[in-house]
């Protein structure tokens, strides 16, 4: 019966993961059209997701934000993505905007909302932190200046998570 039992926890957590592997297989969009996958920053390390837009204040604050912290982690694997949650109407002043900007990390479009809602987003500024194995860490909703302590505070656990996997991964 034990037995019994601990096959069916398992066959349970399997299908769990796979399906947030499934949830995490998304094709993001580049300014430029272009497509890529969210899985293939997932191998670097963990990611942190930001839906902002250009009409909303906190966006714009958080995004230059995460862009210092973008900085100071990406050497060991981190990843911000930024997911432009504004519509196609307003792609060009997104362009502008993020031409002037000077960010670092990818940029992405997401005129319907597709991606927010898969990522089930209610309000933005919206972000996910998530590890490197797919697993959605932390969700946030909104920013206030200072929320960048929690952020960090939130990533440095991953970084050291997925530092030891590399660890073990070349032994």
């Amino acid at each position: 019966m034990k037995k019994l039992f601990l096959l069916l926890v398992i066959f349970i957590q399997i299908s769990f993961s796979q399906e947030e592997e499934k949830k995490l297989e998304i094709e993001l969009e580049t300014l430029d059209g272009e497509t890529e996958l969210l899985t293939t920053y997932l191998k670097e390390g963990p990611v942190y997701i930001n839906f902002w837009a250009l009409w909303c204040e906190p966006c714009k604050s958080e995004i230059k934000v995460l862009q210092q912290i973008h900085q100071k982690y990406n050497e060991y694997g981190f990843n911000v993505l930024a997911i432009n949650h504004d519509t196609q109407k307003s792609l060009a002043k997104v362009k502008s905007f993020v031409a002037t900007q000077n960010f670092s990390f990818p940029i992405f479009i997401d005129p319907n909302g597709e991606v927010f809602e898969q990522l089930n987003g209610k309000n933005i500024p919206y972000s996910l932190l998530i590890d490197s194995d797919g697993t959605i860490v932390k969700t946030r909703t909104g920013y206030f200046h200072g929320d960048e302590k929690d952020i960090e505070k939130d990533i440095l656990p991953l970084l050291k998570k997925s530092e030891t996997k590399k660890e073990i991964e070349k032994e």
